[in-house]
């Protein structure tokens, strides 16, 4: 309980200028040392990128002494989360952000189901996917010798789509698809407890695999060499597009990937995995069966042949660089707009 009001706090204005990332000290220096190096450099441009909220701090205090800096603001969450609710008094954490956002040139977001929330903020969002590594995509696949679906990352929060993985490795065991000698959940992060506490409650714990907390070089191995690479996301009402930076991990990694969402349709997710033939979407209030038969089609390929062939659209992943990701911040709309 302690826990989750010191994370509620954290995130809320005006507790989260001590307790956010960075804090007062760094918000304070920040700001300073960026005035100096802006007005002895001539520097024009200005980016942050949410998390943590100090950024966003400091972009409005340097904008508010350096107003002729084109400020460019990115979002890949959003900062009042309406699944998590992770503030104390949301509305008026949205009058705190718009108050600065609204001095923003402009924001940027990962996906239109963002941009369509972070309009109240500014009218001038531009939705800019995540860019990919160029060096992700050169990498040697060692295979796991066991069928292996892998996550990456934290797991906290997301009850309803652990216990919907849970039901479908369940329901392929009771059909005797899988066995421990030939399947596995590979699990890398903070949350190995939280996992194996879901697992346990259907009896299939003996499955996991965890590797702990690990580095990001062992845990972008763990993608390529895994057969299925698994995401978890959520929706509500008007509200969808959640894409981690995850997503775009997994698509240089160029396995099969397994999203599962809590909530109502998200069309931006599916569009992106039919668009790459990346892999599949499915929701946890109504697609036990489909899920389980497309992750058995996968394994009985596996089974077969020994690997899975990857129909992934590798031309149109390279195309999602950084490279030309950041080339579409810089457009004539945002020079117009000074």
């Amino acid at each position: 309980l302690l826990a989750k009001i010191f994370l509620k706090l954290k995130s809320s204005f005006p507790f989260s200028i001590v307790l956010s990332e960075g804090s007062l000290f760094y918000i304070f220096l920040s700001t300073l040392k960026s005035i100096q190096l802006i007005r002895r450099n001539k520097i024009g441009y200005l980016f942050s990128s949410f998390y943590p909220l100090a950024d966003i701090y400091v972009g409005f205090l340097i904008k508010l002494f350096c107003p002729k800096i084109i400020w460019v603001c990115d979002f890949r969450d959003l900062p009042i989360d309406p699944y998590f609710q992770n503030t104390y008094l949301p509305n008026f954490q949205d009058c705190i952000l718009k108050f600065m956002l609204q001095r923003a040139t402009k924001i940027t977001a990962v996906s239109d189901g963002l941009k369509n929330h972070l309009l109240k903020y500014n009218p001038n969002v531009q939705v800019i996917r995540n860019g990919i590594d160029a060096a992700l995509f050169n990498f040697e696949r060692q295979p796991f010798e066991k069928f292996t679906i892998a996550y990456t990352g934290s797991i906290y929060g997301y009850d309803a789509t652990l216990r919907f993985l849970s039901k479908i490795i369940l329901t392929l065991k009771e059909r005797k698809i899988i066995s421990e000698e030939n399947f596995q959940i590979v699990y890398a992060g903070k949350d190995a407890s939280t996992l194996e506490a879901f697992l346990k409650e259907n009896n299939i714990a003996a499955f996991l695999n965890s590797y702990g907390q690990v580095r990001r070089a062992q845990a972008l191995e763990i993608q390529r060499n895994a057969h299925v690479n698994l995401i978890f996301s959520y929706t509500l009402p008007n509200f969808s597009g959640i894409l981690t930076g995850k997503l775009f991990e997994y698509l240089a990694a160029q396995n099969p990937i397994l999203v599962l969402i809590d909530g109502v349709k998200d069309i931006e997710f599916e569009r992106i995995l039919t668009e790459l033939q990346a892999g599949k979407v499915f929701y946890t209030d109504a697609d036990l069966e489909l899920a389980t038969q497309w992750l058995q089609k996968l394994f009985t390929e596996w089974k077969t042949y020994g690997f899975i062939d990857s129909k992934i659209n590798l031309k149109k992943i390279k195309a999602m660089q950084w490279r030309d990701a950041a080339a579409k911040i810089f457009t004539d709309d945002l020079i117009s707009t000074q």
